[in-house]
């Protein structure tokens, strides 16, 4: 099942898990200490290390992949592309957007690594845990981006 296809009630977030609490505490303070955590375990993440899960639901890690582009056709699969510069280039060049030429993120900041924040459950005791997801925060990714950018950070590569 592809996460796009998810019901909104079946998502579990920090708001909807406060149902769920077993100790009685006001929303308000529930939410500052779940915060808190989640801050925590980023800050971990962030600076490289595993962060394993209670009760063996798995590890968050950042995970880079070494890109390899393949050109097939005037379609070059394996690279992200750049809307804002392709949009821009059509606007530019009407030619180009008939030939629907594109431009590509080619991560060179990063040697061509492309880095993700990765759930990995191979190790995790969990129910139908293949459809279960998990999305970073975009706070959380453009950290990362600025760790890998302005300190030059590098994480492990599968």
């Amino acid at each position: 099942m592809s996460k796009r296809y998810v019901r909104r009630e079946s998502l579990l977030t920090l708001v909807t898990s406060y149902n769920d609490c077993k100790v009685k505490i006001n929303k308000k303070r529930y939410m500052e200490i779940t915060t808190a955590f989640m801050k925590f375990i980023a800050k971990k993440i962030l600076n490289g290390e595993i962060v394993h899960l209670p009760v063996r639901m798995g590890t968050l890690t950042i995970i880079g992949r070494k890109q390899i582009p393949k050109i097939e056709g005037n379609m070059v699969k394996g690279l992200a592309t750049d809307w804002k510069s392709t949009l821009a280039l059509w606007e530019r060049d009407p030619k180009a957007k008939e030939e629907k030429k594109r431009i590509y993120f080619f991560n060179e900041h990063s040697n061509g690594v492309r880095y993700k924040i990765g759930w990995l459950k191979k190790d995790a005791t969990l129910f139908d845990k293949n459809i279960m997801f998990f999305s970073a925060v975009r706070d959380l990714k453009r950290s990362i981006w600025r760790k890998i950018v302005d300190e030059k950070k590098e994480y492990q590569i599968l």
